[in-house]
């Protein structure tokens, strides 16, 4: 008899510890904290991360925009001027490395006969091939002008994420493209 009642005693025991542990709220807070700081955390993370890919993103398209507006304001280029523009419009993705920014700047002929293809004129770059001039080189035909040259600069980086670089490892590929009309005169290459 002895043994029966401890083990009615025993299982009330269990039943005052449950009822006890169900009822108890001061530990309410770390369980909800254990499984919503993941989430959050993960969101802080996310938004640091598009916060970080639209700051390049910008900066790529003003450093695109700034190789064809600084090439169009000339009607003579050469190699030495070309570097010089490529160094200066580099500094735009300051603090990001700029190591692996490729640049090329390319100027296209329109032929003054419409239906004919628009031709490379000459091509520069900086850690990507420069087209071969006399390519053809397609132009949308909104901005063709015959018997004119168009300006184009291409930027391309491989966008590597600071934050979730473990989970992108080959990274985002960012392009950019941008076309303008010389300002003063066709540009002659020495």
């Amino acid at each position: 008899m002895v043994s029966g009642r401890k083990g009615q005693q025993n299982m009330l025991n269990r039943q005052h510890i449950w009822k006890r542990f169900v009822q108890n709220r001061r530990g309410v807070v770390a369980v909800e904290m254990a499984l919503i700081a993941p989430v959050m955390i993960s969101m802080y993370l996310g938004t640091v991360e598009l916060q970080d890919y639209f700051t390049v993103d910008r900066k790529l398209t003003t450093l695109t925009s700034t190789l064809a507006d600084l090439v169009t304001q000339t009607n003579k280029m050469d190699n030495a001027e070309m570097t010089n523009i490529f160094n200066a419009s580099s500094t735009i993705m300051k603090p990001y490395k700029t190591s692996n920014v490729k640049m090329r700047v390319t100027v296209v002929d329109v032929p003054k006969t419409p239906g004919q293809p628009t031709t490379v004129y000459e091509s520069r770059a900086r850690n990507m091939p420069p087209l071969a001039k006399g390519a053809v080189y397609p132009i949308p035909a909104t901005l063709r002008v015959p018997g004119e040259q168009i300006v184009v600069a291409e930027v391309s980086l491989n966008y590597a994420s600071p934050v979730g670089g473990f989970i992108m490892k080959s990274g985002i590929s960012v392009n950019r493209k941008y076309y303008l009309k010389p300002r003063y005169g066709n540009i002659n290459w020495n």
